[in-house]
């Protein structure tokens, strides 16, 4: 009987202490979150207080971004016929204007094209004298109509064959007006056809090309665009006309453009591609460079307090809220926030009951001073 007895009190004891240790453990929580100054420690701290208000924010939103060039601004260079490289002018990265010398090509094709085009030229202008003639002839009946629709044939058909050799030596790169029975074109000149920057060189001096050969890539700068990979979370907040500005970290100063196209196809990494214009044509931007955005949305109001306001620690965010002063001491509320957008001055927030804590006093300066002694308790 005794022994039952002597086990009951330890469990009872047992029970004292353990809810004395939650107690504490409780009251320690609570004692965390108020703090007690004296006007003295106030004035030490430099405490200052400022209001919540409510102010309009354009939240950012920050993403990366590279620049690109769409597809219709881009072009491969080819040899239309093949042949030997005879000379290169150009190299990657270099600028060219429209019309410039590329690269020079000897073709032996050209020639025989050449031939061609200038023995069919010549024996269509006796085809086109006998049409006529037979023409006339038939009119008069003087000749049979077969003989009539002989020459006609004839005579349309090399017609077509000039008109076929023209187009074809036209693609080569021959100038139609140099070709005569004494002279041939026997090289192929490749002309930028547009003002640009050569991006790919995969051909070198002497070696054979064939016609479906990429001999190099230009590429059109003045149709650059930035393409921004943001999150679908993000999205919503996004409109045509947004500015953007564009962080490189090889060019000294930011670059601003605007939102144009926003897309509708979801990665597999959860973002959305949104195509923005730059503001200024800017000749130090190459495609394929990387930068960092950031997106200004549409401006909304929020309650918000001086940034040095507010209290950074492991991802987490606090103010102080003044809970009373007697005249000689101070009581403050540490209380969680949810950062929402930040300006040069001002952070908007928010947390719980914020609406009926409006109209009280927040610690501006000297937070961090606060902060540090309740981690102190």
């Amino acid at each position: 009987m005794k022994l039952v007895k002597v086990i009951f009190t330890l469990i009872f004891l047992l029970c004292i202490t353990s809810c004395g240790e939650k107690a504490t453990e409780n009251g320690t929580e609570e004692a965390t979150k108020e703090l007690s100054l004296t006007n003295q420690q106030i004035q030490f701290n430099g405490i200052e207080y400022a209001d919540l208000v409510e102010r309009e924010f354009s939240p950012e939103i920050f993403a990366f971004g590279k620049v690109e060039v769409p597809p219709q601004n881009k072009t491969i260079i080819t040899a239309k016929f093949g042949g030997f490289v005879k000379s290169i002018d150009i190299i990657d990265g270099m600028k060219v204007r429209k019309g410039q010398k590329l690269i020079e090509i000897e073709d032996p094709s050209i020639i025989q094209m050449q031939q061609d085009y200038l023995e069919n030229l010549s024996n269509m202008e006796y085809l086109k004298a006998e049409f006529e003639r037979q023409e006339t002839l038939s009119k008069e009946e003087a000749t049979s109509l077969k003989n009539f629709q002989q020459a006609k044939s004839n005579y349309l058909s090399s017609k077509a064959k000039n008109l076929g050799l023209r187009s074809k030596l036209k693609l080569a790169g021959v100038d139609l007006g140099n070709v005569s029975e004494n002279g041939l074109q026997n090289n192929v000149i490749l002309r930028a056809p547009f003002d640009g920057i050569v991006t790919k060189v995969n051909v070198q001096t002497g070696s054979y090309v064939n016609s479906q050969d990429q001999l190099l890539e230009l590429i059109d700068t003045k149709h650059a665009h930035a393409e921004i990979s943001v999150y679908e979370k993000d999205i919503y907040k996004l409109k045509q006309e947004q500015n953007v500005k564009m962080i490189f970290p090889n060019i000294e100063n930011p670059v601003y453009g605007k939102i144009y196209l926003i897309g509708h196809d979801l990665d597999k990494d959860k973002t959305v591609k949104v195509h923005c214009h730059f503001n200024k044509e800017n000749s130090v931007l190459i495609p394929g460079s990387f930068f960092k955005a950031i997106i200004k949305t549409q401006s909304i109001k929020n309650f918000s307090l001086p940034t040095e306001s507010i209290v950074e620690n492991k991802g987490e965010n606090y103010i102080f809220l003044m809970l009373k002063n007697n005249g000689k001491s101070a009581v403050y509320e540490k209380i969680k926030v949810n950062v929402i957008s930040k300006n040069d001055e001002f952070t908007a927030i928010s947390f719980e009951n914020i609406n009926q804590l409006s109209g009280k006093k927040y610690v501006s300066k000297g937070a961090y001073e606060l902060f540090s002694k309740t981690l102190e308790e």
